[in-house]
């Protein structure tokens, strides 16, 4: 182990051989994770997929490219964040994460949060929100909005992938580039005069999060969404 590199870097290595799930059989490598530790804003996607599983590197294909763009207009620029993803590594044929796998995950990303104590966690799609969040609310409601959790900033997204498989997401997920710009840049900016960005309070974990908002239009119905176990979904308390 070089005890030159920082903690984070340290753990990756160490879960580079990781067999706490069956994914470990078909992955081409672990995809741990890309920034530096000193990130002001840490990006939690969901899982990697064949291009990342082959390069080693979160968000390096299609859905990464549009996260680029999404940053560039957030004025953030990738060597200033953190990438990683609820899952270390690829699903067969990209599909969902398990509950079991998410489970198996939990501790590395937990440490991972722990050790970069970021200023904004962006979570990427609803496994990631639902997760960091601790609720099954729909994506579609919380996307775009500012909820606290254990003294983060948690921004909830859709994921990148979505927004290029259906591109009714790509204007919403744009339109939060502002208020990603105002959580990761408003406050160094003595002379900026933008309103700080509102918050909701996350002090529990239910299901109707946010649902009574003031001045949230109604979202369409989504599909069933996963009912994790409570061991997934307790993620701060590990």
């Amino acid at each position: 182990m070089n005890e030159q590199l920082p903690e984070i870097e340290q753990l990756g290595l160490q879960a580079a051989d990781c067999q706490l799930c069956t994914l470990a059989a078909r992955r081409t490598q672990v995809v741990w994770g890309d920034g530096p530790a000193t990130a002001r804003v840490v990006f939690v996607g969901e899982a990697p997929g064949r291009k990342e599983d082959e390069g080693g590197r979160p968000f390096i294909g299609a859905a990464g490219h549009l996260l680029d763009e999404l940053l560039e207009a957030a004025h953030i620029t990738r060597a200033d964040v953190y990438i990683t993803n609820i899952v270390k590594c690829r699903p067969p044929g990209n599909r969902d994460p398990l509950d079991e796998e998410i489970v198996a995950c939990r501790a590395y990303l937990n440490r991972q949060l722990q050790l970069l104590h970021p200023k904004v966690i962006v979570t990427l799609g609803r496994f990631a929100t639902h997760l960091i969040l601790q609720t099954t609310e729909g994506i579609s409601r919380l996307q775009g909005r500012v909820f606290e959790r254990h003294g983060y900033k948690v921004l909830p997204l859709y994921h990148p992938a979505a927004a290029i498989y259906d591109l009714m997401k790509k204007e919403p997920l744009f339109a939060a580039a502002p208020i990603l710009d105002e959580l990761v840049n408003g406050a160094e900016s003595a002379s900026d005069t933008r309103s700080p960005v509102p918050t909701q309070q996350e002090t529990t974990a239910p299901a109707g999060v946010g649902r009574d908002a003031p001045g949230v239009p109604p979202a369409p119905a989504e599909p069933p969404q996963p009912q994790f176990t409570q061991e997934t979904l307790d993620i701060w308390n590990a």
